[in-house]
This record gives structure tokens, sequence and C-alpha cells, in this order.
């Protein structure tokens, strides 16, 4: 008996040994440690493997033959970035070609990453890994988006929720209660709506004939599930799959008078379906990346997803915390769209953690992330409580809210209506506002709209038995509208002071020859209508004294 037990100890230490050395081995070859373990069980269930592709390099030279829609070439500008970069850049044809003489092919293309994803047999994983221009080889990652607390009644349910006989309350309905906790109202009497801004949304489905939704103006659809223009219910979809997005996009971009209102009803909507709710609401992250990169080259301003899939990766059908965020494909892909003046408005649902929402905020990621302080124990089915907005005092901006029952349109019926209680519509509400920024104050760049939705928090009275109620407060849409950021010489961000992003877009300015005076008066600092070296020594004195 010893005996056996002594070789079972030995068995088991050379096989930890040999794990061991496996996974040093992959680390230091080009396929990752997941692509790794994916292999040999693909070895035993004979299947192929989506992967990531990555390439080394890029033809630059290429950049002549590149476009920009003019939104884009808006936006971009404002985050200073004028000539074209490498993420714009296409893959080279050459190593598609010889990838296609070896019978891969692209399901999706990402210039940003300066990658592919292939469904690949195993065995030609390896013969991949041995071409010179391969760089990295990765699994394809699904993610599941947790299900949040949602509490919705049906259209036969409702009773009339209106808390004044006002005419405003009769012009929007019952969706007056969440218009006047953001102070919308104010800015609909002054005429902003959203107008000429664009805002995606990812979501499973949308019914867009909803008599609340026929007046919205989308003017970009995309099915990456089923590779078509239908965003709507068909019959190979799970029932109820346009459920949530329908309920998403009125709360944005309803417009029926007496029925529901949402504050972006003259916005531009690009909708994407991304995800499949007879997959357990499992996204792919390669789908994932397509559609943000598609929204980019439509001019969006606001895209509007969800955070938690950042962290919940599905691998050999198990759910586990991928807490190294910043090796994240979507965080990666996150980073480079905020950097191109997108802002990105995301949900955390109530059912993740405290440890999610403190990397998210420690991950310095320009963006937007709504959560709930209501739990399912707080939930009500009736009534509508305060808003509380949580504003972070470093990037991202976190917003946290105890806003229960929006009233949205139902995909069941085109003209059901309901109450939902969830982070997701209060993300939506807080992307209707940012987009009514965005058009009253069109030169503001990212950093200014954050920080204006972060100025316009006010003390919230009724949560003072809070530990946190010094970062509390309600988010005011006009009090954000009416912020003015003080001037600053070289300030081209706008963010208030003289910093390190103000260098990089002097650089690019700086960079141009010759010189364009006329489009570069920011840059001239002292005003001899030139960009020069002595523009440059101005710009280093008030960085070195900010």
């Amino acid at each position: 008996m010893k005996a056996k037990i002594l070789l079972i100890g030995i068995f088991l230490t050379i096989l930890i040994l040999l794990i061991t050395d496996c996974k040093v081995s992959a680390t230091q070859d080009k396929i990752s440690l997941d692509l790794f373990y994916a292999i040999h069980q693909a070895s035993y269930d004979l299947k192929p493997i989506k992967i990531w592709v990555y390439f080394k390099d890029k033809d630059l030279r290429q950049n002549q033959a590149l476009t920009r829609n003019k939104k884009q070439v808006k936006r971009l500008k404002k985050s200073g970035i004028i000539g074209f970069n490498s993420e714009e850049i296409q893959i080279k044809n050459e190593y598609l070609n010889i990838l296609k003489e070896m019978k891969i092919y692209p399901v999706t293309t990402s210039r940003w990453l300066n990658a592919i994803s292939a469904v690949v047999p195993a065995k030609k994983i390896y013969e991949l890994e041995n071409l010179e221009f391969i760089l990295k080889l990765d699994v394809v990652h699904k993610y599941v988006k947790k299900p949040e607390v949602d509490l919705t009644r049906s259209n036969q349910q409702l009773k009339d929720n209106h808390t004044s006989d006002s005419k405003k309350s009769l012009l929007y309905g019952n969706s007056f209660e969440q218009l006047q906790t953001i102070n919308f109202p104010l800015a609909d009497e002054l005429g902003f709506s959203g107008k000429n801004v664009r805002i995606c949304i990812l979501d499973a489905g949308y019914n867009t004939n909803h008599e609340s939704l026929r007046y919205s103006k989308i003017i970009s659809t995309y099915d990456f599930i089923s590779v078509d223009l239908n965003i709507n219910q068909q019959e190979k979809d799970a029932y109820g799959s346009t459920d949530h997005g329908t309920a998403v996009l009125s709360i944005m971009s309803g417009f029926l008078p007496g029925k529901l209102i949402g504050p972006a009803y003259g916005a531009d909507y690009i909708l994407a379906r991304t995800e499949e709710i007879s997959s357990n609401n499992n996204i792919a992250e390669d789908l994932w990346v397509s559609t943000v990169e598609w929204a980019d080259s439509l001019g969006a301003d606001i895209i509007l997803s969800s955070a938690g899939l950042m962290f919940n990766k599905i691998f050999n059908d198990s759910i586990s915390f991928n807490d190294d965020v910043e090796e994240s494909v979507l965080y990666k892909v996150v980073k480079i769209a905020t950097e191109r003046g997108i802002l990105f408005v995301a949900d955390a649902p109530d059912s993740y953690n405290e440890t999610v929402m403190q990397e998210l905020k420690k991950s310095g990621l320009d963006m937007l992330l709504v959560t709930s302080y209501s739990g399912a124990d707080d939930l009500s089915a009736s009534g509508l409580f305060d808003s509380l907005f949580k504003p972070s005092k470093s990037a991202p901006l976190a917003v946290r809210s105890s806003l229960n029952n929006l009233y949205t349109a139902e995909a069941g019926g085109d003209n059901f209506y309901g109450w939902r209680s969830g982070s997701s519509y209060i993300a939506a509400l807080a992307a209707a506002s940012a987009a009514i920024l965005i058009e009253a104050h069109p030169d503001w760049n990212l950093a200014q709209v954050l920080e204006s939705l972060r100025m316009s928090c006010v003390e919230d009275k009724e949560i003072e038995d809070r530990e946190d109620k010094d970062e509390g407060g309600f988010i005011n849409i006009f009090t954000a509208m009416s912020i003015v950021f003080p001037s600053v010489s070289g300030d081209f961000d706008g963010n208030g002071r003289v910093d390190g992003n103000d260098l990089a877009i002097f650089s690019s300015l700086y960079s141009m020859n010759p010189p364009d005076p006329g489009g570069n008066k920011s840059a001239d600092l002292d005003g001899n209508m030139i960009v020069d070296g002595d523009d440059l020594a101005i710009l280093m004195s008030r960085f070195a004294t900010n």
C-alpha cells in the first residue's frame, strides 16, 4: 500500500513538472497559454478553434489611400489626431494571401489590433506559429453578460404614474419622472435633443416598429451575429431577443408626446446586434471589436455597451474573473476608441461586486461607468426613487444610481410599454445626457464632457445616511451644459491645464511641414503666424509651471 502511495506521489510530481514546463514553453512562444490549453482540448474533441492571428507589422505607406468621413475628422481633431495613424491602416494583403493558401480565412479583420480572427484546426496552429510575420496567436474568448435585476411590469399592469398635472408631465407622459430627475425638460425647452450626435448601441436586437421609435433617426444597422442588416426579431432568433435593446433605445430616442419621450430623441442612431439571448448572453470578442471599429468608421460620438463583459471570460465552458484587465482585448479596443474621442458608456450590473468597480476605476479609461446602489432586496415594483450619481474624481467617471422603474417601450407589441429597473437602463439615460452636452458644445472634447458631468452633480440630501454621501449627487443636464471651462493658452484639449496630452497634440501640429497658420492658430502661442520652436518653448514653460 505504501509503495502504491509512493508511486502515485512520484507520478503527480512528474505531471506537475511537465505542466509547469509546458506553461513556460507556451509563454515563450507565439502561442498564448489559453490557446495552448485549447489545442490540447481540441486534440481530444477533434474540433477547430477560433483564434486571433496577430501580425508583426503594417505597410505604413498605405496611409496615402485612407479616407475619413466628416464626423470622424471633426471628432479626431478634438482629440488632437490630425494625420492618419497606424491603427487605421489595413492589414497587409500579402499576409492574408499566404493564409488563404493555407485555407485559413478571416472571420473578422481588426485594423486596430492588426489581427484577424479565424477558425483553424488545431494541427494548423503550429504551422502558423512558424510563419515569420506572425506576432502572436491567441484564443478568441467569449464573454458573458451577467443578468441584471430587471423588474418589468407588462402593458396590462400599467397605471398612471404622473406625480404632477403640469403641462410638462402631460407632454412627457410616464417618462416625466426620469426626465425631471436629470433636469432634461429645461434643456428641452431650449431646443436640445442630441441633434447631430451619433450614438451606437450594442445589444441583442430591437423592435424599430414600435410606435415610440418610428421617428428615431436610425442611420445604420448591422447584425454581426447573422451577418445581415436586419436587427429586428427574426424567426431564427430566440424569443425575447429584442426586449432589452428596444427598452434601451426607447429610453434614449423614444418620441411619442403624452406617452414616452427620450432625452436624445434628435440624435442619430447606429444599431448593432452583438449578443445572442439563446447562448446565455455570450459575446464573442472578435464580433464586439468589429462593431466598435465599424461604429468609429461611421463617425460615432458615443458607444453604449457593457463594462462587465471585460471581466467575465468564458473559457472551456467555465466563467472566471479576468482580473488582468489591461491585457484584455476589449480593454485595448476601448482605450483606442477613447483616444480617438469616442465616449464609452457602459453598465456594470448590480451583480458585480466592488472589486470589479475598483479595477475599472483604476483602469484610467476616459469612459462613463454606470452601476446601481440598489440590490435585489431594495427594488420596488412601483414608484420612482431619486437618481443618485456617484462621480469618481479620477477617470473613468463612475455613475451610481438608485433610480428604479424607468418607463420604456416593450418589444412584445408595437404599442406596449412597461417599467424596467437596472443599471443598463440608467446607462442609456446617462448616454442620452452626454449626447445633449455634445450637441450644446460641439467643440468640447471627451475630457470636457466627462468633467462637466462630474461638476454638474450636486449633493443629494436624501442620502445623508450613506457612508459615501460626500461623493453622491444628482446629475443635472442643464448645469452641465452651462459649465464654462477657463481658457488656458496651450491647453489644446480644454481640460483647464497644460499637460502631457497638450504636448502630444502640439507635436502633431508642429510636425506639419510646412505648418498651416490658418489651421493651427491655437498652437501659434507667440502670434507670429507660424508654429515653430518658439511656440514649443512657450508651451514647455507653461507645462513646467502647471
